[in-house]
């Protein structure tokens, strides 16, 4: 049985004295980023549940538990999600930890870094303005502190050295400004983490951002924004709120969203020379695919159809960026496709069974049999891809961007993508077509046409159903294809 804290009646001890703490000098500083916070990865202990003893009047407001002793100028916060962390903006520099200061050694350790940032500061003549804070991490474990900083009027993160951006784990850009915005999302990241601040002007800033997207995607099929106009207005509403609405969830939710602004800003090269403003533009030199016949023959064999998918997903996967809701477009008709086509083979199999019993010569009846093994085919080929992207509208961009770049072939691109999505329509086409010559086949033989004729009249009508098919298969253009709105 555990029992609480003494209780405490309208009453909150005076902070008791922090004993004094050796010089940081010891401390090695380690610079990371804010995605480097393991916040989602650690690994905590476990927890044991017990019963408790309740006193009267428990957490009412005669009766408080005696709060957890924290060093003076220290707060504790809690983030929307319930992460603890805690803050300190009553020191010259403002600090932020997710160290649990309540912990008497990491609370110590925690300061000897603070003292060994300060010393550095002091050394390379820094002056941080009030909108400047550091994060400080440390597991007491290693005499190594991980920290940044960042500056709220800015909106960005740095560091008190120069380092390299690979050795921070940050992308390759195309120019200083181009690395603004990853440092910007990492801003973000680090307000959410965090979100102390009240943010009113950050947020009328992303209501006018997602309106202007929102506008972008009802009036074109190519804009750059990564949500459609439905989801930007799910967005606007979570944000268009009272202009005094300050608090720790309105922050929490302006971070998460600005992330993904800043993160649009940097795929797109947003003020660039070199911006991307339609999402089909590519602006990193692709690796040329390989022109191989044999590819050139399925496609061929195909009626086409690869040609026509490979340009669709060429479309969807630009510079290995891959946008959510046309993914989600794509799959959607490709298992549509694939659940029509299973549909058709099965009708395909019946019509096959029927004729073969009424099968009199041997082309009657090989022409029957290769047609009910394409539909078998076709029929298997399609349910296989159904159940293998039974979840296809679930993913993340991330995930799908993963996939999509572990089927792209360093030598052929999507083309053999391509052709796997196009096998069943295709082999559904070359049973349509063997099954019209079965059917002509027996039709000759009651007709009693002579040989030369009926041979040249099934050619001739099996060549005209192919090139149907293949005519029947659109090909992507160029364009950009916008949709333009006339208001009135």
């Amino acid at each position: 049985m555990t029992s609480v804290h003494d209780c405490i009646i309208n009453f909150y001890p005076e902070s008791e004295p922090k004993p004094q703490t050796t010089c940081g000098d010891e401390i090695v500083l380690h610079a990371i980023t804010a995605a480097g916070n393991d916040r989602y990865e650690k690994s905590v202990p476990f927890v044991k549940l017990d019963s408790l003893e309740i006193p009267a009047g428990f957490y009412s407001t005669m009766c408080t538990p005696r709060p957890a002793y924290l060093p003076e100028g220290w707060r504790q916060c809690v983030n929307p999600e319930g992460a603890l962390y805690y803050l300190n903006e009553k020191d010259a520099l403002r600090v932020v930890t997710d160290v649990p200061l309540t912990n008497g050694d990491l609370c110590d350790k925690v300061d000897l870094c603070i003292q060994r940032i300060q010393a550095e500061i002091q050394t390379l003549g820094l002056h941080l303005t009030s909108d400047c804070e550091v994060y400080v991490h440390t597991d007491g474990s290693t005499n190594s502190c991980s920290y940044y900083l960042i500056d709220h009027d800015s909106r960005t993160e740095f560091w008190l050295k120069d380092y390299n951006s690979t050795s921070l784990g940050l992308p390759a850009v195309a120019s200083a400004e181009h690395m603004r915005y990853a440092l910007q999302e990492h801003y973000w990241m680090h307000v959410e983490y965090f979100p102390h601040r009240p943010m009113n002007r950050a947020r009328e800033e992303l209501v006018d951002i997602l309106r202007q997207a929102r506008s972008d995607q009802l009036t074109s099929d190519n804009s750059t924004f990564v949500v459609d106009a439905d989801q930007c207005a799910k967005y606007i509403q979570l944000l268009d709120v009272n202009a005094g609405c300050s608090t720790t969830y309105m922050t929490w939710i302006t971070a998460r969203m600005w992330q993904g602004v800043a993160r649009h800003r940097f795929q797109n090269y947003y003020g660039e020379d070199n911006a991307r403003l339609s999402r089909d533009q590519k602006r990193l030199e692709p690796v040329p695919a390989q022109t191989s016949r044999i590819m050139d023959l399925y496609s061929l064999l195909m009626f086409g159809m690869p040609r026509n998918l490979k340009l669709q997903l060429e479309t969807l996967f630009v510079d290995s960026t891959v946008y959510t809701m046309h993914w989600q477009r794509f799959s959607h008709a490709m298992r549509h496709d694939w659940r029509d086509t299973s549909l058709l083979s099965t009708g395909l199999l019946v019509a096959d069974a029927c004729f073969l019993a009424f099968s009199g010569s041997s082309a009657q009846k090989y022409t029957g049999l290769v047609s009910t093994m394409l539909s078998l085919a076709s029929l298997s080929s399609s349910m296989t891809l159904l159940q293998r992207y039974s979840d296809a509208q679930e993913p993340s961009a991330a995930i799908v961007a993963e996939h999509l770049a572990e089927l792209n072939h360093h030598a052929l691109g999507f083309a053999p993508l391509a052709a796997l999505y196009s096998l069943p329509r295709a082999l559904a086409c070359w049973a349509i077509t063997l099954l019209t010559a079965h059917i002509l086949l027996r039709a000759v033989d009651i007709a009693e046409f002579p040989a030369w004729a009926s041979i040249v009249v099934i050619v001739a009508i099996v060549m005209l159903i192919c090139a149907a098919f293949r005519r029947a298969v659109p090909v992507l253009g160029g364009q950009r294809g916008d949709d333009q709105a006339v208001l009135v």
